[in-house]
């Protein structure tokens, strides 16, 4: 299937709202709901960005902030299986919430703090492999927490090597999503943060994953300095073939690193079925078509990666390492079709020109790949928006939002 291998449902959310942890549902009803969707949002505020959840039967086409909970800020949100999950980065606690099958009230039903293990603030996030067995890491620090979902009680911890030494500081390159391989290891991408640059030193971080042995508590850091560094998820293709794309923030490299041995910041590469790197598979993206900046992944089907860049653009060295980021806000994004057996590189007619860019979000139903597409519009007008993919070039609006960004859609039951 499908699986761009991002954000299995990760968004920062906060409770902040209703003192007794549950949302504003009618008590009317009194049969059971015959399916329940979670939608969370951001709201761009004065105050900052604040986040909201709201449960329905069936999935609303607009938000609609006076049905939801508030949520506050620091939090992220994942879901599986019923339930929602929240990591509270102020507090380092995971928090469980059941969703009631006749009212669609939230509450919550039970909690975990990490402080006391060395897990706090942004961490990856979980890992569900059954209702009650998940994993929780920070390999700075050298830990993976085994815990179960169910009783929500800490099973196991793991102690491992941390995260090697690449020459960039700790806090710039972290674990983020993990996923089960066949052999019941654990895949974890490598995210690093801005390229360094200083007094004529350059680092080659490389493109990095760890593959997690749950049996024997071991780690093992597979690096590939093909590519100048990796972005903080994994791409999959129907056939579960995973492919590691470049980091947005490459755009760094390229004109700023140009007169140096630097790797490949805008190369394609594949990993093995145990998790290492095909040494026989590369594809150089800047030979196939100019680019200064790596967007997003949106999918990859039939052979065949559909992703968003913005054309290559001179930047002044030094100046460039500031100028760079620009192009979040007014760069040209184009959305293209690269076929990896011909290189041919052609539009993406699938989605609407106005979006900026489009990542995968979660599957529905084992079939329905939902995304989430961003645009540049002001804040008060409806620029965020979750889609459906009824075909390879077929997208429909099933929801949208204003006043922010949308977050993490799924189906609950």
């Amino acid at each position: 299937m499908i699986k761009f291998f991002s954000i299995i449902s990760i968004v920062g959310l906060l409770f902040n709202g209703c003192s007794d942890g549950k949302s504003n549902k009618s008590n009317s009803r009194s049969s059971e709901v015959e399916s329940a969707h979670v939608l969370a949002y951001r709201m761009e505020t004065p105050e900052g960005r604040i986040y909201y959840m709201e449960v329905h039967e069936k999935i609303p086409s607009k938000s609609n902030v006076s049905e939801a909970v508030e949520l506050g800020l620091n939090n992220r949100i994942y879901s599986y299986n019923e339930h929602p999950y929240t990591w509270s980065r102020d507090d380092a606690t995971i928090t469980k919430w059941s969703v009631d099958k006749a009212t669609l009230e939230v509450s919550k039903n039970g909690v975990i703090s990490f402080a006391h293990l060395g897990i706090s603030g942004d961490v990856a996030p979980p890992v569900f492999l059954s209702d009650t067995q998940a994993f929780f890491s920070k390999l700075a620090e050298g830990v993976i927490v085994e815990w179960n979902p169910s009783n929500m009680k800490i099973t196991k911890v793991h102690n491992v090597d941390p995260l090697p030494d690449v020459g960039v500081q700790i806090d710039w390159y972290k674990d983020w999503f993990k996923y089960l391989l066949s052999n019941g290891k654990i895949l974890m991408s490598i995210e690093f943060g801005t390229p360094v640059f200083c007094c004529s030193e350059y680092v080659k971080p490389g493109a990095m994953v760890a593959i997690f042995d749950p049996t024997t508590s071991s780690i093992e850091y597979s690096k590939d300095n093909r590519l100048y560094s990796n972005g903080l998820d994994i791409l999959s293709d129907e056939k579960g073939t995973k492919y590691l794309t470049p980091g947005r923030r490459n755009a760094f490299v390229a004109p700023y690193f140009k007169e140096n041995d630097v790797p490949n910041p805008f190369a394609l590469l594949k990993l093995n079925d145990d998790g290492t790197f095909d040494s026989d598979f590369y594809v150089d993206l800047s030979n196939v078509l100019p680019i200064t900046f790596y967007a997003s992944s949106t999918f990859m089907l039939d052979n065949k990666l559909v992703f968003t860049y913005v054309d290559a653009k001179e930047y002044n060295h030094p100046d460039s390492y500031d100028q760079r980021w620009s192009v979040y806000g007014g760069g040209d994004f184009k959305t293209v079709v690269l076929d990896l057996e011909t290189l041919k590189v052609t539009p993406f007619t699938g989605l609407d020109e106005d979006y900026d860019y489009t990542q995968f979000n979660n599957t529905i139903d084992g079939a329905k790949y939902f995304f989430a597409g961003y645009t540049d519009s002001a804040l008060d007008t409806e620029f965020s928006f979750f889609l459906r993919q009824d075909g390879f070039d077929d997208f429909k609006v099933v929801s949208s939002h204003k006043g922010g960004t949308m977050q993490h859609i799924a189906k609950l039951w």
